[in-house]
Order: C-alpha cells, then sequence, then structure tokens
C-alpha cells in the first residue's frame, strides 16, 4: 500500500533532506528549502519527484505543485511570435 505524504516538508524529509532533492535537479539546497516554506514545488519536479516516491511506496498529491504559474516565458504579443521564434532559430 502506498503511503500519502501531505506536505512538501512531508516530501523532503521522505526523500532524504534537502540536499539530497537538491541534487536531483543541480539546484541549490536553499532553492529546496524555499520549496519547502511556500508549500509548493515548481512544475518541472514532478515527474522526478513522484518517481522517487513510487520507489519508496510513498505518493503525494498533486495540490503540491504549483501549476499557476507558466513553466517558461510567455509571448505576450502573437505579432511578435514569429520574430521572437526565428531569433531563437525554431521558425523558418
Amino acid at each position: 500500500m502506498t503511503k500519502m505524504l501531505h506536505t512538501t516538508a512531508d516530501v523532503i524529509e521522505e526523500l532524504g533532506g534537502a540536499k539530497v532533492v537538491a541534487a536531483l535537479f543541480d539546484h541549490h539546497p536553499n532553492a529546496v528549502r524555499n520549496w519547502r516554506s511556500k508549500g509548493l514545488f515548481p512544475p518541472h519536479t514532478l515527474l522526478i519527484l513522484s518517481l522517487e516516491l513510487e520507489k519508496r511506496g510513498l505518493s503525494a498529491p498533486q495540490k503540491l505543485w504549483d501549476f499557476t504559474q507558466p513553466p517558461g516565458p510567455v509571448l505576450r504579443d502573437s505579432a511578435a511570435a514569429p520574430e521572437a521564434l526565428s531569433a531563437g532559430g525554431l521558425a523558418e
């Protein structure tokens, strides 16, 4: 049976602490401590943390991940989109 963890602090501690979790993402442990105090993980951590929890027979609800912010830059002006893509080498 899978044990459900209900807080970011629980997840971080069960995975070995801020240093261990930070190493999974090549981040500084202070970033992980910020996630703990905010109570939310950034979206890019969902897959890796979920897999690490699953290996240990643990899980966490999706509400612990902050999906209110887009994962990257957002183009605000649709007319600028082709120029921005060309500048990045993505459009022909």
